[in-house]
């Protein structure tokens, strides 16, 4: 694979087995899983390979860009809500949640489902 070299330093990496699709968990003897390990800096994954006699080349590191998609006020994330057998828990709320616009307009298909991804983490 051709070296490519990289704009910006907000972005993070992942080393990616090419054969299964995973994704390395670091460590002397990596496990790999689809969400695997995030590296904050390149020179960190290069230190991370290092500790090996020889890469496989069926490894490859993944740059991942990442970008601002919206501003949340933390006060806003959480809100109290009473359960069945807990005096309260804390809930994620997207009640003043500021979404780009080329997301869609606040309460589109669009909107609730960039909103649900957030919530649930992905």
């Amino acid at each position: 694979m051709a070296k490519v070299k990289s704009e910006g330093s907000g972005n993070v990496y992942k080393i990616m087995d090419t054969r299964t699709g995973l994704y390395s968990g670091g460590g002397t003897y990596p496990r790999f899983s689809k969400k695997g390990k995030i590296w904050t800096q390149i020179g960190h994954v290069k230190t991370h390979l290092n500790q090996f006699k020889a890469v496989p080349e069926h490894w490859e590191v993944v740059e991942i860009e990442m970008r601002e998609v919206a501003h949340i006020q933390a006060e806003d994330m959480f809100k109290p809500e009473e359960t069945k057998g807990y005096s309260s828990r804390y809930v994620v709320s997207a009640e003043n949640w500021e979404v780009p616009p080329e997301i869609g307009a606040k309460g589109s298909p669009e909107w609730t489902a960039h909103v649900r991804k957030m919530q649930n983490g992905s």
